[in-house]
């Protein structure tokens, strides 16, 4: 059976509902092809093993018959646990170490091979790279004469598990090693219990995925344990001194001491265990736990983020509390020496590495509270805050600017299912469409939409009605085109488009014959025309560079002096000039030092002036403007700039890469001083051209360049 197969399997055991395609396709994270081509290998292993193939309710979804869940459970557990199931390699990895920590006794080739279903050359493959993992955490693979085990300090081989347990959540790979980390329901029950005693206890309540990896921990240490695989007793910190005798520490002994801890082992399994759930992710701080600190802090990164992005977050209460319940966690973590890691799942870095780069910058002031720098682990799992609420912003703002449009339809095989199709595929951005038959649109007593479009004559209530045929024609488009959108429309295009070739088709189609599986060949439709078309290659979003949203023009070398809003004004005007902005947004940035102060400040002498966009469809284009006084310009409270940079950045993350690059400059001390010493706006723009994005370097050019504009 294939990985997906067994997924699918999976996912329809645990539904209490018909699946439809649509939600397989999500849960599967594959294509509508895909998933059918799934299905069919589901039914197939069904039949080998007697079984009747999965239930269809058309239009609804998928499911198993209610009598033959329990043998399919027992038929895909006994394939589980007999390799018959095809892993992924990196699936086939974390089964390979759990195996090795959890089994008494060296485990042979042959044993590896059969519990994976796979050839000595890729379990081989496989054990390299279970070598090259566990040395991370100074651990080694140790060859004897009857098989392999993991040797090391005890302590790095239980973290090593922690840090595993993190990612196997609802897996396969938890499937296959569940029955190394099974204890009694009595010693469950007592986990559960302790684990609730502890969050009431302590005012923190740790996530679902945090309770799953505690639980799981307690149950693989003490498979651990009992096979005689002590912790090294080790030095206690002030902080666990005081908590020696606190109802957390006292719970923590109990529970181990009722699963067979000696007396001898007792302290270093606490300690550890202690360590582990306190640096858990949490969900919620109850108000006896004080941390107006933390918030205080909290606050501040935000304040920075939004100040080196150019993005206004500061107003985000949600945004406040949970990255301030995240910092509890995060500094319980950096105090026991626990910190996160799960680059390889989360892997902000690479994915988003402006978002992470400015975060970074951004969090200086928790790391100054610690006297600790974070691992790049801990900035990521910031950074995803960060990205949540621009992304959450991203698609307000998309959902805000759509069309909400009611779309009245007959009841014609084709039409009445793909219209909706196409019109979304046609206009992706700009329509959220709903769809109703006419009976029941003319129920409706009242109608939340902008406007109505229909095959068929409707009666008025209130939005304006758009009439078009079943199949559309070029009148249609042009007639939808002028009543929403301002961008005209290639009609030839769009009628040669793979979901309007399917749409003809199937009304044709369902006029002569009568089609069994709609959905099948509705896929197989479209697949065939994507496939006789040009390959269209996903565009990566643009993001443009430092010196293309700031070009010379927009620099300004001045004498005069200026009050601030003068500044403001000047900066602003040289965007409004080109178009960018308009003057309501220069009078955005000024309100906003009115009301919050100078808090745009990058650095002592630099201002970064941005607002909320209030246009960001009729000014869609970011741009940056930058003014260079010869005098200060007085902000109040003791904040003069004599760099005042001025951004619209209208939506998306467009304008982050120049941020970043942006922040490189000033965080290093040669590009800085070049920035400082540059005298035209020629020689601004050749550093600006010069600097890459980046975590830690910057290229040649930029690192030898002079403050002379001829060295460009």
């Amino acid at each position: 059976m294939l990985y997906h197969e067994y997924l699918l399997l999976k996912i329809l055991l645990n539904s209490n509902s018909l699946l439809g395609i649509d939600q397989i396709v999500a849960q599967l994270e594959t294509t509508k092809r895909t998933a059918y081509s799934v299905i069919n290998g589901v039914n197939v292993w069904l039949e080998t093993h007697g079984l009747d193939p999965l239930m269809v309710v058309r239009t609804h979804g998928y499911y198993i018959q209610p009598a033959e869940i329990k043998k399919v459970k027992s038929w895909l557990s006994w394939d589980l646990e007999n390799g018959k199931i095809k892993l992924p390699p990196p699936a086939r990895i974390a089964v390979i170490e759990f195996t090795l920590l959890c089994k008494k006794n060296p485990v042979t080739l042959q044993y590896l091979n059969d519990l994976n279903g796979v050839t000595t050359r890729t379990t081989r493959s496989d054990l390299a790279q279970v070598k090259a993992e566990i040395e991370k955490r100074n651990l080694t693979l140790s060859l004897h004469e009857h098989g392999y085990q993991i040797t090391g300090l005890e302590e790095e081989s239980r973290k090593f598990a922690v840090q595993k347990l993190a990612n196997i959540q609802d897996t396969i790979v938890y499937d296959k090693i569940a029955g190394y980390l099974d204890l009694d329901t009595k010693d469950k029950l007592q986990i559960e219990q302790m684990l609730l005693s502890l969050e009431q206890n302590s005012g923190c309540y740790l996530t679902d995925e945090s309770i799953f990896q505690v639980k799981e921990y307690i149950c693989f240490a003490i498979t651990r344990y009992r096979q005689g695989h002590y912790l090294t007793p080790i030095g206690q910190t002030q902080r666990q001194l005081a908590d020696e005798s606190s109802e957390t520490s006292t719970a923590v002994r109990s529970l181990l001491s009722h699963l067979g801890v000696s007396g001898q082992h007792l302290q270093a399994e606490s300690q550890l265990l202690l360590k582990i759930i306190d640096s858990r992710q949490i969900s919620k701080t109850s108000k006896k736990i004080s941390s107006q600190k933390i918030s205080q802090i909290a606050t501040e990164i935000i304040r920075n983020f939004s100040v080196i992005s150019g993005i206004d977050l500061v107003n985000s209460s949600n945004l406040q509390k949970a990255l301030t319940t995240h910092l509890i966690a995060a500094k319980r973590r950096v105090e026991d020496n626990v910190q996160f890691l799960n680059s390889s799942l989360i892997n902000v870095k690479s994915k988003y590495p402006e978002i992470y780069f400015l975060t970074k910058k951004a969090v200086y002031p928790f790391e100054q509270y610690l006297n600790q720098s974070l691992t790049t682990d801990e900035i990521e799992l910031i950074a995803i805050y960060f990205g949540g609420e621009i992304e959450l912003r991203n698609h307000l703002a998309d959902q805000e600017a759509r069309k909400k449009v009611v779309l009245v339809c007959g009841s014609g095989v084709g039409t009445s299912r793909l219209l909706k199709i196409q019109l979304e595929q046609l206009f992706p951005k700009q329509l959220q469409i709903s769809v109703v038959t006419k009976q029941d649109y003319e129920e409706l007593a009242s109608l939340n939409a902008d406007v109505v479009i229909a095959t068929l004559p409707v009666t008025s209530k209130g939005p304006p009605i758009i009439n078009i045929n079943r199949i559309l024609t070029d009148y249609d488009l042009q007639t939808i085109k002028q009543s929403l959108l301002a961008q005209p429309i290639d009609s030839a295009t769009l009628h040669n488009s793979p979901a309007v070739k399917t749409t003809q088709v199937l009304d044709i189609v369902s006029e002569f014959a009568q089609v069994k599986d709609f959905p099948g060949l509705t896929t197989a439709l479209q697949s065939y025309f994507a496939k006789r078309g040009k390959p269209v290659k996903k565009k990566q979003p643009f993001l443009p560079s430092l010196s293309e949203l700031l070009p010379s023009n927009r620099i300004v070398f001045t004498t005069k002096r200026c009050t601030w809003p003068e500044a403001v004004e000047l900066a602003g005007k040289l965007l409004q000039r080109d178009q960018v902005i308009d003057g309501q947004y220069v009078t955005k940035m000024r309100q906003q030092i009115d009301r919050y102060g100078p808090y745009m400040r990058i650095m002592d002498d630099v201002m970064l002036l941005h607002a909320k966009p209030d246009q960001p469809c009729k000014y869609s284009r970011p741009g940056m403007s930058l003014v260079c006084f010869k005098y200060p310009v007085d902000f109040g409270q003791q904040v003069k700039a004599k760099y005042v940079f001025s951004l619209y950045a209208p939506a998306g993350q467009s304008h982050l890469k120049a941020l970043t690059q942006l922040t490189e400059i000033f965080s290093k001390q040669k590009l800085l001083e070049q920035f400082r010493n540059s005298r035209t706006a020629a020689e601004l723009d050749c550093l600006f051209s010069t600097v890459m994005k980046g975590d830690e370097k910057v290229s040649d050019a930029a690192n030898n360049a002079g403050a002379s504009s001829t060295e460009c």
